[in-house]
């Protein structure tokens, strides 16, 4: 009997408490619907406008700070003013070539018909005895 009453004790508290369990998951769920339509509007501004949703993190800070100081450098290094080349009137003289150079070289002459060998030049058949009668080889 007294497990029937253990049991039966449980049933009760279950059906007492069970509207205020389904209301606090209601509460809830609203509640995580409204951050997530808040958090998603808030990204979307942020992005557009050229941010990071998560802000910037410790390394990202550093290395901006890195590239800032190396910027600085390189514009304190640019105003530097270099004079141009003096220009002359006459052109400069070619150097003599040295001794111990070679030659030029220059290519031997092509023959005309390079690709397309002469009718004297094509392999002949002998063993052929059809309508051919000169024996090229088509």
């Amino acid at each position: 009997m007294a497990s029937f009453f253990k049991t039966f004790g449980l049933g009760v508290i279950y059906v007492i408490a069970l509207p205020f369990i389904l209301l606090f998951w209601a509460i809830y769920a609203i509640y995580c619907l409204g951050v997530f339509i808040y958090m998603a509007i808030r990204n979307v501004i942020i992005f557009f406008s050229g941010g990071t949703p998560n802000g910037d993190m410790k390394e990202d800070v550093e290395a901006k700070r890195i590239l800032l100081e190396r910027s600085q450098k390189s514009q304190a290094s640019q105003n530097i003013y270099v004079s141009p080349q003096p220009v002359f009137d006459e052109p400069t003289p070619m150097p003599e070539p040295v001794q111990n150079e070679p030659e030029p070289y220059e290519q031997p002459a092509q023959p005309e018909n390079m690709f397309y060998p002469d009718e004297e030049e094509l392999p002949i058949d002998n063993s052929f005895d059809g309508d051919n009668k000169d024996g090229y080889v088509d």
